[in-house]
């Protein structure tokens, strides 16, 4: 991808961030996190992407190696697994909510 290409790839990614159901502070951590991109690193695996944790430990790792953040089932998430914005954030408070209810 082209720099400029990059840049105007970041920029719909923010605003599409802001389109969210998220807090305010939350979009914004993670517009933060956009805004300070410089590359775009894309991942296409051949095989099974979810059960392949040696595929989702590389990709943490570079990640966290370049200061970065990893997008994944349209969430942002922090290279310590933490999410930032998205669907699975949503879905860690009900898993956690259904653990604290004895489900």
């Amino acid at each position: 991808m082209s720099p400029t290409d990059v840049i105007r790839h970041l920029d719909g990614f923010a605003g599409w961030v802001g389109t969210l159901d998220e807090t305010d502070e939350r979009k914004a951590d993670a517009r933060l996190l956009i805004g300070g991109a410089k590359t775009v690193l894309g991942l296409v695996a051949a095989g099974d992407f979810e059960g392949n944790p040696a595929l989702w430990q590389a990709l943490f790792q570079v990640a966290n190696k370049w200061d970065g953040f990893v997008f994944v089932y349209n969430s942002v998430l922090l290279p310590n697994g933490g999410v930032v914005v998205g669907p699975l954030r949503q879905d860690a408070q009900a898993s956690d909510t259904a653990d604290k209810q004895g489900m």
